[in-house]
């Protein structure tokens, strides 16, 4: 009786520690899984702003931002607020000016700060940062003259380069008509600050007329007769980054320029558009426009026939697959063979347009960290174009899997809208 009562004992006691060992385990893999907030307010407190670090710093805050404001924490909210609030003392010391594309992109950041609702509320900072903000929107929209290819610029600023370029079209080169990230990045910016001042009980006549002019260049650019995306196409095959995208194989030193018979802008830069719509969705209906996209991206620029374990993407939006920017001003016979703008997906800025496949690719993608070799051949070659650490990081601080752990959130809370 004795030796029975043993066994059943020692039984009990390991299934006892098999329940504690099965319980740490999966507490390990939660803590694994856990999203680290604090890489990124570590990364707030340097003063991203400047000319080597502002293009970057926005590209990899702005899903922290929206996942601060989703999950309302209020460590993350603070961080912002306090960088924000640097930057506004730093600006008044001495100005400072950026480049177009980086202060435009820079001013993004900005602009979903003040529009996103955050678990502090920061009423003070958030009306000065706006006084920023707009002085900066008209400088660039309606004050500084717009560069233009082939001829002068637009005194009138982005504004009057749009209007333009949406009643005339120059015959020289196609993509001399193209509409531009900048402009985008400016529309957007308008949503943002309409949006935040209404809650002000204020109005914003340029902002108005900005995204109104919006809803002109899809009527005039893209084409609602496919199913999916299809916008500006063939406005850019004779710009210098397509002219090796006919090659699916790296190109000799000396091989002609083959561009692909039909083509729209790559993956990389079409990776802004979920910013773009989300911040004109606050002020028109874009959901059509959305789930265009969100289609376009599922079953068109990822190729899902690919095994791998995160998502590859085809370089160009509409599922073209060759060669982008070889031989990149003068930098020598390299380039982006296919997939190779994959890594433009670790940014997070697809999982703005919402929905539970989005939210499982970026699942996967933070699952696959750190990246074997045989994906990381095509997420390493994306590299942020400013002399900057973080640009060329994969694996190493662990950036890039708490983006896809972001990401996933940011996905799944917008949902299939």
């Amino acid at each position: 009786m004795k030796t029975i009562t043993r066994l059943f004992f020692l039984l009990f006691c390991l299934a006892f520690s098999s329940s504690i060992l099965a319980e740490d385990d999966d507490f390990k893999l939660f803590k694994k899984n856990k999203v680290n907030e604090q890489i990124f307010i570590r990364y707030l407190q340097d003063s991203l702003w400047q000319v080597k670090t502002a293009y970057n710093a926005a590209h990899f805050l702005m899903i922290p931002l929206h996942y601060a404001s989703i999950e309302e924490h209020k460590g993350l909210s603070n961080a912002f607020r306090k960088h924000f609030e640097k930057l506004l003392a730093t600006h008044k010391i001495q100005p400072f000016q950026l480049k177009e594309l980086d202060d435009l992109q820079y001013l993004s950041l900005a602009s979903r700060y003040l529009a996103l609702d955050m678990p502090e509320k920061h009423d003070d900072l958030k009306q000065e940062l706006a006084e920023y903000v707009e002085k900066r929107f008209l400088y660039w929209w309606k004050e500084n003259p717009a560069w233009q290819w082939a001829r002068e610029s637009f005194k009138g600023g982005i504004s009057e380069r749009i209007a333009f370029k949406l009643t005339h079209s120059d015959k020289r080169k196609s993509y001399y008509s193209v509409l531009l990230d900048v402009d985008f990045y400016a529309i957007g910016i308008a949503a943002d600050l309409y949006t935040y001042y209404k809650k002000q009980g204020k109005e914003c006549q340029e902002c108005q007329e900005a995204f109104r002019l919006f809803s002109v260049v899809m009527k005039t650019r893209f084409d609602y007769n496919h199913q999916g995306w299809v916008f500006q196409k063939d406005f850019w095959l004779e710009h210098p980054d397509y002219l090796y995208s006919g090659y699916y194989v790296r190109p000799p030193a000396n091989a002609k320029h083959v561009t692909a018979k039909s083509i729209q802008e790559d993956a990389s830069h079409g990776h802004r558009w979920p910013l773009w719509l989300v911040q004109i969705q606050q002020v028109m209906d874009v959901s059509d426009l959305i789930k265009r996209l969100r289609w376009q991206m599922l079953h068109v620029i990822i190729d899902e026939h690919q095994s791998m374990d995160a998502p590859l993407l085809n370089n160009y939006m509409c599922g073209h697959n060759g060669y982008y920017r070889f031989n990149y001003e003068g930098t020598g016979f390299r380039g982006h063979g296919p997939y190779e703008l994959s890594g433009t997906f670790s940014l997070g800025w697809w999982s703005l347009l919402g929905g539970e496949q989005l939210a499982q690719h970026y699942s996967n993608l933070a699952n696959a960290y750190p990246l074997n070799p045989a994906l990381e051949q095509f997420y390493r070659e994306f590299t942020l174009t400013k002399d900057y650490p973080l640009s060329d990081t994969l694996n190493d601080n662990g950036m890039r899997v708490n983006l896809a752990r972001m990401s996933t959130i940011v996905a799944k809370h917008i949902g299939d809208k």
